[in-house]
């Protein structure tokens, strides 16, 4: 696990951080994994085309799983991504919900019927354009989507998705994936503490906007050498902490998340301290 900061070096928690990443064992973040996840996965996507008047699934279209929930009684939610003609489908995905034996519960999803339209662009492909499905309004419309980077006012990271009609060139619309929101933490050492989140599209990162984008990865108990101990080359990355929800960790070793909220907090402390007592953006701003 370790945590970043843009501009600066977070160096008064790194030892809490080392400390802290050899602590949590890896828990199942969706509820189900290996072969029992394959069973609800495979369940759910039959379940899902044999119920076509529901889930308004159709010849041309594809489904996969990117992710399980499953209750305390047994029952599962599977989110389902769907494709049409091996295009991504925008607001197409649906969740087939099935109890403890895979037995059909129901769906829930948005489109209002089976997708039908022609997938060959009128318009030009715009540099860095993917050619998707937008089906976000009340009719599916073949869109090229292009997504531009760069700061946004209050100094957070842009990340803006523009859609524009591939048959007409009309605008779609435009949706500024990224956001700051308020979330919180189940630490191992400080309790309940709170935190600032980067949400990007309906995904929450343990990665701080108000702080410099200082954010937390998990290393998987991987050990940098000497080079990046000592002069910060050659480092390891590991994988952001995210969740589809604004909370982190259960406050247990049964949660990587809860060791990745201690270091997250400890880095956002740390920053606070520099900028009220020395008006520093961290120990070297």
């Amino acid at each position: 696990m370790r945590t970043h900061a843009r501009l600066t070096a977070a160096a008064a928690v790194a030892a809490t951080v080392t400390a802290l990443a050899g602590l949590a064992q890896a828990a199942p973040a969706s509820g189900a994994t290996g072969s029992d996840h394959r069973s609800l996965v495979a369940a759910a996507i039959a379940s899902a085309k044999s119920h076509v008047a529901a889930t308004r699934f159709g010849t041309a279209q594809g489904l996969t799983a990117v992710g399980t929930i499953v209750d305390a009684d047994g029952t599962s939610h599977v989110r389902l991504h769907r494709t049409y003609r091996g295009l991504e489908v925008v607001g197409g995905d649906l969740v087939v919900h099935q109890d403890r034996n895979d037995a059909w519960k129901g769906t829930s999803q948005t489109l209002d019927k089976d997708l039908t339209l022609s997938t060959t662009p009128l318009v030009a492909k715009p540099d860095s354009g993917t050619l998707v499905v937008d089906a976000t309004g009340a009719t599916p419309r073949l869109a090229w989507r292009t997504v531009t980077g760069g700061v946004q006012s209050d100094g957070t990271p842009s990340r803006l998705e523009t859609y524009v009609d591939a048959r007409t060139g009309a605008l779609i619309r435009s949706e500024q994936q990224v956001e700051t929101a308020d979330g919180s933490g189940q630490s191992l050492y400080s309790g309940t503490v709170p935190l600032s989140l980067t949400l990007s599209g309906s995904t929450y990162q343990l990665k701080d906007p108000t702080r410099g984008n200082t954010y937390t990865t998990d290393m998987a108990n991987a050990t940098d050498g000497v080079l990046c101990q000592l002069f910060g080359s050659g480092c390891k990355t590991g994988t952001l902490f995210t969740s589809p929800d604004n909370s982190f960790g259960n406050g247990t070793t049964s949660s990587r998340e809860s060791a990745a909220v201690d270091a997250q907090y400890g880095t956002n402390e740390t920053w606070d301290f520099y900028k009220t007592t020395f008006g520093r953006n961290g120990i070297f701003g």
